[in-house]
C-alpha cells in the first residue's frame, strides 16, 4: 500500500519502492541516515546501476526492512549514472553541502 504522508517509519517496518523513469535507462536507490552513512538498495550488489523500464511506473522488486539508524534517513534515487560510485558520490557531496 502506499506510504501516507507524516507518518514516521521505524526498525522493522518494510518498504518497497516504486520509480517513473522518463528518458533515462538505469537507476541506484540509496539511503543516507543521519550520521551521513549511505546504503545502496539497488543495485544489491555490483559496480552498474539498475536498468530499468522507461514509461510508466514500475514496482523494484523486493522490499527492504528499516533498521535502528539515526533519523531523519532519506531515500535518494539517481537515475542515469554511469556507475553506483558516480551515484555515491553524487548523494554523498550533496549531503556535505
Amino acid at each position: 500500500m502506499p506510504g501516507v504522508e507524516g507518518r514516521v517509519y521505524g526498525p522493522g517496518d518494510l518498504l518497497q519502492f516504486t520509480y517513473r523513469a522518463e528518458g533515462h535507462e538505469q537507476l541506484v536507490l540509496m539511503s543516507i541516515d543521519g550520521q551521513g552513512k549511505v546504503t545502496v538498495f539497488y543495485p544489491s550488489q555490483g559496480a552498474a546501476p539498475l536498468a530499468v523500464v522507461p514509461g510508466e511506473r514500475h514496482v523494484l522488486d523486493g522490499s527492504i526492512a528499516l533498521d535502528a539508524a539515526p533519523g531523519p534517513e532519506l531515500f535518494v534515487a539517481v537515475f542515469g549514472p554511469s556507475s553506483v560510485s558516480e551515484a555515491r558520490e553524487l548523494v554523498e557531496d550533496a549531503w556535505a553541502q
